[in-house]
């Protein structure tokens, strides 16, 4: 929900280890000095290394989170979405890689050492690789889910991705070292000549000694982090899914602008926002899913289910997806897409260009034999290009979760009767909504009476403002 202009929200989350917050973080963003680490049994306290190792993009026209009221569209993201201005639909390639905000950043050490280093991919469009130079990582964490120990030569993170290593440094202080974060150009349409695609910062052993200069990769050897095992041992949700959910992600034009969806449905937010709809429905009504929105695209799971979700990526090229409230099992992929059940049938929705997609030799089948039996889990993976990935979790956590910008977004109401056991809109949420007239009750057309007509419901994205906005 937007904030109107000068207003400040204080909120205070107490996360615990392997639950969420309100926003779906599965984990602090920033640590310590010290970080209590799991390896090999034992519970080892490692030196955070300086700060958190943000990898961004920087574009020079930024997106402002919420443009004032009635104002134009944003330069960045008007020209993403009009058709006009971009008729492929291409993401906007940034001008510059960015570590912790800068480039030539320094990160000071003692010989003898191991640090901790949280690494945050924090850019909008770009995957990164994070090299050191003579110097290997151990994975031990990712997006939260702490992990048996992995060492690496470099890291391949995606967009809103999270690594916890350890960097063991050198015996002695004779020289210091540098370090590389470099784009993924393949992923980007075109790299145009402007682009610098390397940032490098240092290893500072001794302040005494040169700055290293740029290692020299050929090749970057990262693994597959679909063979991460996390520390916990926690297995396979081996038993049948009580609840499928098939999403066919795709890119297309709609009302006039670069859209995406899932299942051809692209989201916009609703008069009502879907947490709230989920609080003030009468009992009954909060489990169907119709009271969102048809473009809120939501499903309706109940606690305790174990959730499948098929994503089947009908672009050409790999994506980043993206769960709040959950760190899900990985328990297949492939190229290729899954063929539903023949009651699965997605909604049309008027003014679209999308695929529906055709069934492939190589989908997915349910087969349990060919999945992990400890699945790696986190909340941020990449879907090959027209390929599919299987996640499973437990609904175990009530609430309202979706993400996303350009409409590629869904939401998952997860066991709304307990959710309005569990939470009530409070005072803070209340006014914000009240100052900016938005309705903080009803269904999502903010209809309280006839929760099941959708008439007032937001079917078309407003122009001026773009699909994020309300």
């Amino acid at each position: 929900m937007p904030l109107k202009a000068g207003e400040v929200l204080f909120r205070k989350a107490l996360v615990p280890y392997g639950e969420t917050g309100e926003d779906g973080a599965t984990r602090a963003i920033v640590y310590p000095g010290f970080v209590k680490v799991l390896q090999d049994g034992d519970t080892l306290e490692v030196p955070h290394l300086g700060t958190v190792s943000s990898i961004a993009a920087s574009h020079r026209d930024l997106v402002p989170a919420v443009p004032p009221e009635g104002s134009p569209r944003p330069g960045l993201l008007a020209r993403y979405a009009d058709p006009t201005q971009n008729p492929t639909g291409g993401e906007p390639v940034p001008y510059s890689a960015l570590l912790n905000d800068a480039q030539g950043i320094s990160l000071n050490v003692q010989p003898g050492k191991t640090y901790f280093l949280r690494t945050v991919n924090m850019a909008a469009f770009s995957q990164f690789y994070l090299h050191f130079d003579q110097h290997q990582l151990t994975i031990v964490e990712i997006d939260g889910v702490y992990t048996k120990p992995q060492t690496v030569d470099s890291l391949y993170i995606a967009n809103g991705q999270r690594y916890g290593v350890l960097l063991k440094t050198k015996p002695t202080a004779s020289r210091n070292y540098a370090f590389l974060g470099s784009m993924d150009t393949t992923k980007y349409d075109r790299v145009p000549g402007y682009l610098n695609e390397n940032v490098t910062g240092n290893l500072i052993y001794s302040t005494t000694a040169a700055p290293a200069e740029m290692p020299v990769v050929p090749a970057f050897n990262v693994i597959d982090d679909f063979t991460l095992v996390p520390y916990d041992g926690m297995p396979l949700l081996s038993a049948a899914p009580n609840s499928q959910i098939v999403l066919n992600a795709d890119f297309f034009q709609r009302d006039g602008q670069n859209s995406a969806g899932f299942n051809n449905i692209t989201y916009i937010p609703q008069r009502v926002p879907s947490l709230f709809t989920a609080l003030s429905a009468p009992p009954g009504l909060a489990e169907k899913p119709q009271i969102y929105g048809v473009n809120s695209n939501a499903f309706v799971v109940k606690l305790g289910d174990v959730v499948e979700i098929v994503i089947n990526n009908y672009d050409a090229g790999s994506h980043p997806f993206h769960i709040h409230g959950h760190d899900v099992q990985l328990v297949a992929r492939q190229p290729g897409v899954y063929n539903p059940p023949p009651h699965f049938k997605h909604p049309e929705q008027p003014q679209k260009n999308g695929h529906k997609g055709l069934a492939n030799a190589l989908g997915y089948a349910g087969n349990t034999a060919t999945m992990p039996a400890v699945p790696m889990r986190r909340d941020t993976w990449m879907i090959a290009p027209n390929g599919y990935t299987v996640i499973r979790f437990v609904a175990d956590n009530p609430g309202v979760w979706w993400h996303v910008e350009v409409g590629l977004a869904m939401t998952l109401v997860e066991a709304p009767k307990q959710l309005q056991q569990q939470q009530t809109l409070n005072t803070a949420m209340a006014g914000i909504c009240k100052a900016q007239n938005i309705p903080s009750t009803g269904n999502a057309g903010g209809d309280t009476k006839n929760w099941l007509d959708l008439s007032n419901a937001v079917t078309v994205s407003s122009p001026p403002r773009g699909a994020i906005y309300p």
